[in-house]
């Protein structure tokens, strides 16, 4: 395929993709005064793979200052609790309130009515989706790489 085409179909694709998402999980999440970003963000903390502002730039990609922010809004609405470092007050580790707990196991109960569409989709489709989004993933971050050598800079996360 021509790369101008790939270049056009992929921003096709990958909004169209973005809508979809959005359609089909923001009324969930936001039932439970939650965007999808905070959404996740108690997910990794369930699941462990994130426990402080660090991880959670590594698992969503966003910059230190946004991801200490988001974490700043969702312990003021009791979703999740923050605490410094005894050994390096810099390093702030996180975990679950009653609150996130909760709201986590409300948005999963309500993501399971999706669970009769999911079952009538053969898994090599799952896989090919996690595979497509994994290339992509690994195309964009080779162009994020190419942007910060190009600025003479460093990535923030």
């Amino acid at each position: 395929m021509e790369l101008r085409l790939f270049r056009e179909q992929v921003l096709r694709d990958i909004q169209l993709t973005k809508t979809y998402m959005e359609k089909a999980m923001d009324p969930v999440v936001q039932s439970e005064g939650l965007t999808v970003l905070q959404a996740l963000v108690l997910l990794g903390l369930e699941q462990g793979t994130v426990d402080n502002v660090s991880s959670l730039c590594h698992a969503t990609g966003m910059g230190q200052a946004n991801a200490s922010n988001l974490c700043k809004k969702m312990e003021r609405e009791g979703f999740l609790l923050r605490a410094r470092g005894k050994e390096d007050a810099r390093v702030v580790t996180l975990q679950l309130a009653d609150r996130g707990k909760d709201a986590l196991s409300r948005i999963k109960k309500k993501f399971q009515a999706y669970d009769a569409v999911l079952q009538t989709i053969p898994p090599e489709k799952f896989d090919a989706v996690l595979g497509g989004i994994a290339a992509a993933q690994e195309i964009l971050r080779r162009i994020l790489a190419y942007q910060q050598a190009d600025k003479g800079g460093t990535q923030s996360c």
